[in-house]
């Protein structure tokens, strides 16, 4: 069911973007043209189908805190490898803020049932997501800029297919599978859009942007895993959480320079 409703969410994201962007298959094509973008959007969408498969395990097996901890706090950790792969100097507040994300999201996850073999699943989430962001800032600089929505929906398209050939939907998905499909769908790429257009807003920093979204995020998946599916969180995954809004507050203090305003989190 899970894998289904993962293949319909990135069609439905990939056709509402071709509904707000008519010249979205043309612009693609033309894209794609070029070798090394190619390859990036195939390994892209590759991360994106595998990383939301594992979220979607995680989120069953150890609750929503868990797994919004794990991907949001994605954050710090990619701009560090970006601030690393465009030559940027490095200072002890980086590595701060990496290593807060990293404790962070082991406290979340711990909530009373200390584990190291089962914090690999959130490990791997982290590491993959930030690994996902730092691509896709690659990537962005590669094809230019203004393209955020065209890099999005080649992605999508891309996990969609991947999924398909993967044999996800060898069954014909329920009314509830397409249901929640859709609506997951369009909650993806109602994401991706404010997300862009807060970028563009002026009276706000790239940097404080992100930080709200991801922050509202993660305090708001622990709040609906506790009140509506009656998760019990401990005192050191609250802790967590507190952490981890810390570690992208200190994330966006360091998003100041040119180079750095560029970035696409």
């Amino acid at each position: 069911m899970v894998r289904r409703v993962i293949i319909i969410n990135y069609a439905v994201s990939v056709f509402a973007g071709m509904l707000t962007t008519p010249s979205l298959f043309s612009q693609g094509m033309a894209t794609l043209s070029d070798t090394y973008a190619l390859w990036g959007v195939l390994i892209l969408g590759l991360l994106f189908i595998s990383l939301f498969a594992l979220m979607a395990r995680i989120t069953q097996s150890d609750g929503i805190a868990v797994a919004t901890a794990s991907t949001k706090m994605s954050f710090a950790v990619s701009v560090v490898l970006s601030l690393w792969w465009f030559g940027v100097s490095l200072t002890p507040m980086h590595w701060v803020s990496w290593g807060l994300a990293l404790v962070s999201v082991y406290l979340v996850f711990l909530s009373g049932r200390p584990s190291w073999q089962r914090i690999a699943g959130p490990l791997m989430l982290l590491l993959g997501s930030a690994l996902i962001e730092w691509l896709l800032n690659i990537l962005q600089f590669r094809i230019g800029e203004g393209k955020e929505g065209l890099l999005t929906a080649m992605v999508f398209a891309v996990a969609a297919l991947l999924g398909t050939m993967a044999g996800w939907l060898t069954k014909v998905p329920s009314i509830k599978e397409v249901g929640l499909g859709i609506a997951l769908g369009m909650v993806n790429y109602l994401s991706i859009y404010t997300l862009i257009e807060a970028m563009q807003w002026q009276a706000l920093s790239p940097g404080f942007v992100v930080v709200i979204i991801n922050a509202g995020v993660l305090v708001g998946g622990t709040v609906m895993g506790i009140s509506i599916y009656k998760e019990k969180p401990g005192k050191l995954a609250m802790w967590g959480v507190v952490l981890a809004c810390l570690a992208m507050l200190l994330t966006a203090f360091q998003l100041s320079s040119p180079l750095l305003q560029r970035l696409q989190f």
